[in-house]
């Protein structure tokens, strides 16, 4: 379970209550409802999306180590700034973030919704990419969201510019867990292996993907909702699901133990076994495992859609 920033939670409130002319949460559902994409509508979009990519954004950063040691971060397509409340709650020596935005409201509520991080240098940058990208580089590019929105002409020029120009070490780029956000990965993956990178996760190395046409690859994260987020939704449950696709890669060499896999599917639980969903570089495996097999039922039973699954050593 994932939970919002307070700090974050008490700015988004702030800005609706104060910049918005204190609407009613009634107000703000029924402006949600009708219009689920959300276009010019900035005070839903903070509390009806915001939260699902900060979760997805969160869930994803957690699979860098702990050692990675981040002190600069850009955050290309940034929005309202949801990567930079990601990348501070993971990365403590962390020493700036840029923010580059096509959309200058959301900058401006970027601006409202950081006034308080006093303690970490922030710089927003209003440009389109790949034209306005900024001539810098940084130990991890974060693209949320963003990429897939792009014609292909566009997302090829922005790969190679910021994989070229942009990314010091890290790439990060996590899209809708929907056939076209895998595809846009897929494309990603694609170009940085071609290029000399080396893919971190959810893959177990640089293999082609095994998955069928029919399928893709997906995860989810659970967020928590705040009691002001369920009047927003109209909701009654405490929490929601956000299904993600997503792609680390980095330039230093990347090596992983034979046989580990990943859990791309949520595990299967019967009477008596366990089916798992498995993938690395032999391709994709559906393991059972049985009550009978003691140790490895027990692991199988803590483990959760897109975990790691070590083989047994």
């Amino acid at each position: 379970m994932i939970y919002l920033l307070k700090q974050l939670e008490y700015s988004i409130q702030k800005i609706i209550s104060s910049s918005f002319h204190q609407q009613k949460a009634v107000e703000l559902r029924t402006r949600y409802q009708e219009n689920k994409n959300h276009k010019g509508l900035y005070d839903t979009y903070l509390m009806s999306r915001m939260p699902a990519t900060y979760a997805a954004i969160s869930r994803v950063l957690s699979d860098l180590p702990l050692d990675s040691n981040i002190k600069t971060v850009l955050d290309i397509g940034s929005g309202p700034g949801t990567g930079l409340w990601a990348v501070l709650a993971h990365f403590k020596a962390l020493e700036s973030y840029t923010g580059l935005e096509g959309d200058r409201q959301f900058i401006e509520l970027a601006k409202v919704l950081s006034e308080e991080l006093k303690t970490l240098e922030i710089n927003w940058k209003q440009g389109v990419y790949p034209k306005e990208l900024p001539d810098m580089s940084a130990d991890l590019v974060l693209m949320s969201y963003t990429l897939g929105e792009n014609s292909q002409e566009t997302l090829e020029k922005t790969l190679e510019s910021v994989w070229k120009h942009n990314v010091s070490e890290w790439l990060v780029v996590v899209e809708p867990g929907t056939p076209k956000g895998f595809n846009t990965i897929l494309q990603t993956r694609a170009y940085i292996t071609t290029k000399g990178g080396y893919i971190y996760t959810p893959c177990k190395g640089n293999y082609n993907c095994p998955l069928s046409e029919k399928d893709w690859c997906h995860f989810s994260v659970r967020l928590a909702r705040s009691s002001f987020q369920k009047k927003v939704k109209g909701a009654t449950l405490p929490y929601e699901d956000e299904k993600f696709s997503y792609l680390v890669a980095r330039k230093s060499p990347v090596r992983f133990d034979e046989g580990d896999a990943r859990i791309i599917k949520k595990p299967v639980v019967r009477s008596g076994h366990i089916t798992l969903d498995l993938c690395n570089e032999s391709g994709y495996q559906r393991m059972t495992v049985s009550k009978s097999q003691k140790d490895i039922y027990q692991k199988a039973k803590k483990s959760e859609w897109g975990d790691d699954w070590e083989r047994d050593k």
